[in-house]
Parts: structure tokens; C-alpha cells; sequence
């Protein structure tokens, strides 16, 4: 179940509600990938609720998005993300779901190497996290144009927070944090 909370509820929001609330829903457990009949709903789901031009980090279209989710996929050993509650936010001509929520990403060798190639020196670290979820807090805003569609999708994360759960000490959080790929917004970087 998920808890809404009405920050302006003068305007009727119950349709931007039940397109976040299917967002987490269908991809609880990431992309599927274009070749599965979930990955197919998820690509027409996208195609139907956002915009041709939504902006996503800083690019125009779902492409971006498509790509970070092929990388989510790749690069951990598994993901899953739930939404616990959803707030509706009136922001001038435009309303705004905002979604805070939780990532739970399996860290595997793949996602060390590639995400903070810089920890592989330090055995005792890398140790700690093979295998391990990390549990990484994040923020989505949906926000709606006139028409009723997505036009902005932002995120936010708060990887370091995750390191210091998981691995106890708040210097090994910020050394694994210093210099990895996985950016404020929730974007993953592969360096050429």
C-alpha cells in the first residue's frame, strides 16, 4: 500500500496518483528489457505517460532512461525499489508526484568494477560488499504538463547514506563514494 499525501488538494490529482503508483508497480524489479512481454508493457507504459520530449537528466526523450535501466540491470546482481508513499505538489501552472523511495541493489564484481573501480586495491572493502544489498534512499518527481503527461523526471539519490548502513563506518562509506559512477541524480556513468 502506498501513502498519499494531498499538498494541494484543490486540484484533482487522481490520475498523476495512479500513473506514479504503476511506474514502482511495474518496475518493482527494474526494466525487463524490450524482448519480454513485461518489458513490452513497460516500453508502452512509458511511450503513453511521458511525454516525447520528457526531460530526464538532462536529455529529451525516454531514450536516457531506457539506457540507465539497461545499466541497472547489468550492473547489479539484482534491484528491486519500492515507494511507500506518494505527495502531490502544486508548483505554479504545473502539479508534481513527488515519489521518495528505497533502491535495494545485490553489488556484485561487475559493479565494483565498474562503478568504483577506484575501492578494487582494497580488498577488505570489496570483501564487504560483494554479495552485500545496498539500500540506497532516492527521490522521483513526476512532473505533469498541461495536457496531463510527464514532461520533467528527475531523481535524487543518497548513495552515501546506503555505504554507512552497509558498511558501518562512515570513512569507508565516503572512501567507496569518492570518485564512483553513480551520480547525485541516480545516473550511472560508463567511462569509455
Amino acid at each position: 500500500d502506498v501513502e498519499i499525501v494531498w499538498k494541494a488538494p484543490w486540484v484533482k490529482h487522481d490520475s498523476h496518483i495512479l500513473v506514479a503508483t504503476e511506474y514502482f508497480r511495474l518496475f518493482r524489479y527494474g526494466y525487463q528489457g524490450s524482448t519480454s512481454t513485461s518489458g513490452t508493457l513497460q516500453f508502452s507504459f512509458l511511450k503513453t505517460v511521458f511525454d516525447h520530449n520528457v526531460n530526464f537528466m538532462g536529455q529529451v526523450g525516454i531514450k536516457k532512461l531506457l539506457d540507465q535501466w539497461g545499466l541497472y540491470h547489468t550492473l547489479f546482481h539484482s534491484f528491486e525499489m519500492r515507494c511507500p508513499s506518494l505527495q502531490i505538489v502544486q508548483e505554479d501552472q504545473h502539479t508534481m508526484v513527488r515519489a521518495p523511495a528505497i533502491m535495494h541493489l545485490r553489488i556484485s564484481r561487475a559493479t565494483i568494477t565498474t562503478l568504483y573501480p577506484h575501492i578494487l586495491q582494497h580488498e577488505r572493502i570489496v570483501q564487504k560488499l560483494i554479495g552485500q544489498v545496498l539500500r540506497v534512499p532516492f527521490l522521483v518527481h513526476f512532473r505533469y504538463n498541461e495536457s496531463g503527461v510527464i514532461d520533467t523526471f528527475n531523481t535524487e539519490v543518497d548513495v552515501i547514506s546506503g555505504f554507512v548502513k552497509l558498511l558501518g563506518s562512515t570513512d569507508d562509506a565516503e572512501f567507496v563514494s569518492d570518485g564512483c559512477h553513480f551520480r547525485d541524480d541516480a545516473e550511472l556513468e560508463i567511462l569509455p
